[in-house]
């Protein structure tokens, strides 16, 4: 680790054998540190064999993991948007504001599909996916990059917390990123929790409504119901890394390594995080009903609305 392009080491270049190996030692952790810094913005993977400098925009880690997580997250959230709509209508939802409307009431998961299909339409499931997909983007670029820095940094102070760099670097990311897209989740939860948004909020003009929003009820509105968003984000992608990483772990201890293909790599994968996301989100739903409310209030008329 410590040769220079020349290909000789430089460890013993000093003098004597121990000032060497300190200088060697100083040597190593800069050129971590730089490594991180760099790995954090544009961290680029280049073969050292390779004839010529490969293309950047197709060899960078970086671009590849927002790229297929920016495009895996949309295909998400086109999937389970009505889910959300249901999950946020059934969360908001107060027995003092639905008493006096006969048949108001959402009376499980089944019944709020029907109910919000016939009164206002199909299409209603899916409110609140422009802010959704757009959320996609920024999340990504800020969040699995801070992970792996982080994760990687415990790791390398730590080697033996094995179990400790998931949850840190799963605190530190997820708190980053939730606290930058959290106006896009206000006006998102806005729109899905209630039958008639606030006035301020446009479903198709999302920067008009960042506008109306700051115009009519002040700036420290958009980060509306951020700290139970981070009470609920944050303990899940704790909970999430940490489960994720030893059930994958734990998986694959039952396989030789010949004996794991691609295919059953995968589907081990799967079955860790779907274990792990399970236990994450059970754990986090009463914050995430008490950011729901908080965050749907800015309308009078909506189901629930304070």
């Amino acid at each position: 680790q410590c040769r220079e392009k020349s290909g000789t080491s430089n460890c013993n270049t000093h003098s004597g054998e121990g000032n060497g190996r300190h200088m060697c030692a100083v040597s190593i952790r800069r050129k971590r540190k730089r490594d991180h810094l760099f790995v954090f913005f544009f961290r680029m993977a280049h073969d050292a064999d390779a004839p010529s400098v490969p293309n950047p925009l197709i060899t960078s880690v970086y671009l590849q993991r927002v790229i297929s997580a920016s495009f895996g997250g949309s295909c998400v959230v086109l999937l389970v948007t009505p889910f959300d709509v249901v999950k946020a209508r059934l969360q908001g939802q107060k027995k003092r504001a639905l008493n006096d409307v006969p048949g108001s009431r959402l009376n499980g998961m089944t019944d709020a599909f029907l109910k919000i299909r016939q009164k206002e339409g199909l299409s209603s499931l899916w409110r609140g996916l422009r802010p959704g997909l757009i959320m996609q983007l920024p999340g990504s670029a800020l969040y699995f990059p801070i992970y792996e820095v982080v994760r990687e940094m415990v790791l390398e102070r730590e080697p033996s917390q094995f179990w400790v760099a998931p949850v840190v670097a799963g605190l530190v990311s997820r708190t980053i990123t939730v606290t930058a897209v959290s106006p896009l989740e206000l006006i998102r939860t806005n729109l899905q929790a209630n039958e008639v948004a606030d006035a301020s909020i446009h479903g198709n003009n999302i920067a008009s409504s960042f506008v109306n929003i700051v115009k009519r009820h002040g700036w420290k509105q958009l980060w509306g119901g951020l700290m139970p968003t981070l009470l609920r984000d944050v303990p899940f992608s704790s909970v999430y890394w940490s489960g994720f990483e030893y059930s994958k772990i734990k998986l694959k201890s039952f396989y030789k390594k010949e004996e794991l293909s691609r295919s059953k790599e995968l589907l081990l994968d799967f079955i860790a995080g779907a274990s792990a996301g399970t236990l994450a989100s059970i754990i986090s739903n009463p914050m995430d009903v008490i950011k729901t409310q908080r965050q749907m209030s800015l309308s009078p008329r909506g189901c629930g609305a304070q």
